[in-house]
């Protein structure tokens, strides 16, 4: 396979393969899997209504922590899009030798790196995760991890990233909700009645 700029050969040989298992496949296979991976992410929002639900009565703190996975998933997004913005690599399909016809292929101008999806797939799995823990719901954390590496993964599956688009995106969404919970949290308890801080 010829170097594809931007874009590290072991990347993009690895969504050759991946695509070149589905040689044949229905017209419709990419947005079907792409479908999923939206469910999969609507899951994980799902998860995160349940805690808000079963901690709104846990605490000032407790609440805030829960109300900055959101906070942190759109800090998470907005991040990505510059980065985007600033490598300007283009999609798969248009750099991609023998894209199968079924990928899914976005506008020009809608940039492959690092992937929106997983980046926000990645801040909600990891808040959710830090929530649940918080609340004693490590099966729920459990889930919502798994459905945020699925609506990920699904981008790679559907031909509308490289697997590094995915990695890098699902590890800066993660990245930012842990700084962004940790941060909420401490100043929540640092706020509330009865701390040191306040009393002063």
């Amino acid at each position: 396979m010829p170097p594809i700029p931007d874009v590290p050969d072991a990347s993009a040989a690895a969504l050759a393969r991946i695509l070149a298992l589905l040689t044949g496949a229905p017209d419709r296979t990419g947005t079907v899997v792409a479908l999923a991976g939206e469910l999969a992410l609507l899951a994980v929002v799902a998860g995160w209504t349940w805690l808000w639900w079963r901690g709104r009565h846990s605490g000032p703190a407790t609440t805030a922590t829960v109300l900055a996975v959101p906070v942190a998933a759109v800090i998470a997004w907005q991040l990505n899009e510059l980065l985007k913005d600033a490598f300007a690599v283009d999609r798969p399909c248009r750099l991609l030798a023998g894209f199968p016809a079924w990928g899914v292929c976005p506008d020009p101008g809608s940039w492959s790196f690092p992937s929106n999806h997983a980046t926000v797939a990645g801040a909600l799995a990891v808040g959710v995760l830090l929530v649940a823990l918080r609340l004693g719901a490590r099966t729920v954390g459990a889930v919502a991890v798994l459905c945020g590496l699925a609506a990920a993964g699904s981008r790679v599956l559907a031909g509308a990233h490289f697997p590094h688009d995915v990695v890098v995106g699902f590890t800066l969404g993660g990245m930012v909700a842990f700084v962004t919970l940790t941060l909420v949290g401490t100043l929540a308890a640092r706020l509330r009645p009865g701390h040191p801080a306040v009393r002063r």
